[in-house]
């Protein structure tokens, strides 16, 4: 049912339900891996799934859609945002976000997807992102008025962030496609303006000398925290959590509001990164299975291995561990 590709520090999962699915003829791809570690299994016609806008997860989309017939692609919402941020930001980080070629990307009439939707009518259920702007910043004061935004922007400047501001202000989504809605557009206006209203409340008191570091930070922990999550409801196998890159905030979010993320097989979120899993959101899953993908050691200059050691101990305690390369079939 499910192929995990090991595409080294990346993700690239293949759904092939057999269970009367959308999915069945044409399986799901989700997540593409990095641009170098694109696996031949791949079949010719596929729908394609991109959780979030880190490189490990869509590196390999160019090579995808040059080879491949794509039927659909769903995005989470706000993907096009948070690489757009990053264009606004380039100058002043490092952060590797990968900026799609929208014009193509238009063409192939994306679906945006969010909290409450269906990647098909009876098996799916995506849990995030949330659709409403605002609980994507939950902890910040929810002041996203013309004046709020200018004063963001006044402030990054001051910092040496120099941002094109009447583009901020009258931000349009990169994306143009029939699921764009005049709703969409506006919500998408008002992501980004809250993003930058945090980020500058943010770097109140930071040194000079580390606003590129928290930059990168509050940009990646973005984009993680933007990821689609989604439940996949199988007839024989019961449930599939597959997480992305979401992060204990989310969880947070999730088991806050009642939402039930058990399942019978868990993706680990983030390649196994301590900050992205905790005992009590893995109690609240409760798998039986965990599948992590990660290339066995640091990643960049991260001091958090991936996968972390705490977190092997806690799979190691309550899961059987399905290492990358492994099928798991019905």
């Amino acid at each position: 049912m499910l192929t995990v590709f090991n595409v080294g520090q990346g993700d690239c999962f293949l759904l092939s339900p057999n269970s009367g699915c959308t999915f069945d003829d044409s399986p799901l791809l989700i997540d593409t891996g990095p641009s170098y570690k694109i696996p031949a299994q791949i079949p010719n016609e596929l729908f394609v799934l991109l959780t979030h806008s880190h490189k490990d997860h869509i590196g390999g989309l160019p090579a995808i859609l040059k080879k491949k017939k794509v039927k659909s692609l769903f995005i989470p919402y706000y993907l096009p945002e948070i690489t757009r941020i990053n264009y606004y930001l380039a100058k002043h980080t490092r952060i590797s976000i990968a900026n799609p070629n929208w014009a193509s990307i238009n063409k192939l009439n994306p679906t945006l997807v969010g909290e409450g939707d269906s990647l098909c009518p009876e098996h799916t259920t995506v849990l995030n992102p949330p659709k409403n702007p605002y609980q994507c910043f939950s902890n910040l004061f929810q002041d996203d008025s013309p004046a709020a935004i200018l004063r963001a922007l006044h402030i990054l400047r001051d910092y040496g962030i120099d941002l094109p501001q009447d583009e901020i202000i009258n931000y349009e989504s990169p994306i143009n496609t029939s699921e764009q809605t005049l709703e969409y557009r506006s919500i998408a206006r008002i992501f980004v303006h809250l993003f930058f209203i945090k980020m500058s409340t943010y770097l109140q008191g930071v040194p000079r000398e580390s606003i590129n570091y928290y930059l990168e930070r509050q940009i990646e922990l973005t984009s993680n925290q933007s990821s689609v999550a989604f439940i996949y409801n199988h007839p024989q196998n019961n449930r599939w959590l597959f997480t992305g890159d979401i992060d204990e905030t989310v969880f947070a979010r999730l088991i806050s509001s009642k939402v039930d993320i058990s399942a019978k097989y868990l993706k680990v979120p983030h390649h196994g990164s301590r900050m992205n899993l905790s005992l009590q959101v893995l109690k609240s899953i409760n798998p039986e299975v965990a599948i992590i993908s990660h290339n066995n050691g640091r990643h960049g200059r991260s001091k958090d291995t991936h996968p972390h050691t705490e977190v092997i101990d806690m799979l190691d305690q309550e899961v059987e561990c399905a290492p990358s390369g492994r099928q798991l079939e019905n």
